[in-house]
């Protein structure tokens, strides 16, 4: 039995349960979907979704995810993923067999984008380097702002969601079951032995 783990990541207040929802909406019926909420903001799912609160990282398990599985079989599966939380761990957890995260999108406010992504880089580029598609809210960013992703990741998509078109990409990037290829693990070690090695010369130069 396969499921697949689909990723929404972004700082609080970017949009992503509103977005969430609007990609639900046309990605199955609800009863398909399982919801993982790892950070609350202003908006919510209702009870139209079956949703479970995560409050700590230190949740995220593999006894958390095996449970998920017996306990919601067959369901998609919706993880909107704390902004401050490093995406290596989730990729470190060890999820069970069948279950697979298939897609990382990371939202930005296209308003505040430039402002965030200057002053709080450090804390952002970890997640931005998972993404395999930036989609903006609120807003497209200029040019100068879409020139910095793409030096953090030349691989993901760039997608307005005030467009019609962009929206009906990002919706189909939670509809594809998407088999990720050795290129595409080979990738992501690259980007965990890159941030161990990042941190470890940080923590020695004090």
């Amino acid at each position: 039995m396969r499921t697949p783990v689909f990723v929404m990541a972004g700082f609080l207040d970017s949009g992503k349960t509103t977005l969430a929802r609007e990609v639900l909406k046309r990605s199955g019926k609800p009863e398909e979907w399982l919801i993982i909420v790892c950070e609350h903001g202003d908006e919510d799912y209702g009870n139209e979704y079956e949703t479970v609160s995560i409050e700590a990282m230190e949740d995220l398990d593999s006894r958390f995810f095996e449970h998920i599985i017996e306990r919601y079989p067959e369901r998609k599966v919706l993880l909107e993923y704390n902004g401050t939380w490093p995406l290596t761990s989730l990729y470190q957890i060890g999820l069970p067999p069948g279950m697979v995260i298939q897609n990382v999108t990371y939202v930005l406010d296209g308003s505040t984008s430039e402002a965030y992504i200057r002053n709080m880089g450090p804390m952002l580029l970890e997640q931005m380097n998972f993404a395999d598609c930036f989609s903006f809210t609120k807003g497209y960013p200029e040019e100068k702002v879409i020139w910095l992703l793409k030096q953090l990741n030349q691989r993901a998509a760039m997608e307005d969601t005030d467009s019609v078109e962009g929206m009906g990409r990002i919706a189909e990037g939670f509809r594809e079951y998407r088999v990720r290829t050795l290129r595409d693990w080979i990738s992501i070690s690259m980007i965990i032995t890159s941030i161990c090695i990042m941190a470890y010369h940080y923590v020695n130069s004090f």
